[in-house]
């Protein structure tokens, strides 16, 4: 995925600079989400299809949307353009380190070891696999349509604001955690 992220880079900046900030989020997002779901069935076939769906579509939806706020970061601060890619950059790669804690208690909560080949057996850990993509997926889609939804139940702005502000750091700590 790193390869792919890193390669999408470039051409997610000359979108970035044709079609605005907007879109091409929006696009990266769609991507990278679908990947995300379409390895929850991939994890079962075979590791190809897994490289195909999570290390190469998410890649390029990644890369798409790791490229606009470096760019938009450094357009608002221009004379402070390392320190904030710096952070940014840091702050991509900092949340592996949280976020992998938080997958393994989800996938291996029992702390299950391998067997002597390497591989897990135990079948409820291998069940989780799978379902830590569709997880993450659902994360992905409530996390964006979180006011347009809310608004049809909950009739309480702040409320929602308040909602959507928690939304919005756990959608970023998440986008950050499948690169």
């Amino acid at each position: 995925m790193s390869l792919t992220e890193g390669l999408i880079v470039l051409p997610g900046s000359v979108l970035y600079e044709r079609c605005g900030p907007r879109l091409v989020v929006l696009l990266g997002s769609v991507v990278a989400s679908g990947a995300t779901a379409l390895t929850s069935v991939s994890v079962k076939t075979s590791l190809m299809w897994v490289i195909m769906t999570y290390g190469v579509m998410n890649g390029v939806g990644m890369g798409l949307v790791y490229t606009v706020p470096l760019l938009v970061g450094c357009k608002w601060f221009p004379n402070s353009k390392g320190r904030v890619s710096g952070i940014l950059t840091a702050g991509f790669g900092l949340s592996g380190m949280v976020f992998t804690a938080i997958q393994t208690s989800f996938i291996n909560p029992d702390n299950v070891s391998t067997e002597e080949d390497g591989f897990f057996r135990d079948a409820a850990l291998l069940d989780r696999v799978p379902k830590v993509f569709l997880l993450q997926f659902a994360f992905d889609i409530v996390a964006s349509l979180w006011k347009a939804f809310g608004q049809t139940f909950i009739k309480d702005d702040r409320f929602l604001e308040l909602v959507g502000s928690g939304s919005s750091i756990c959608k970023m700590l998440g986008s950050i955690t499948t690169a």
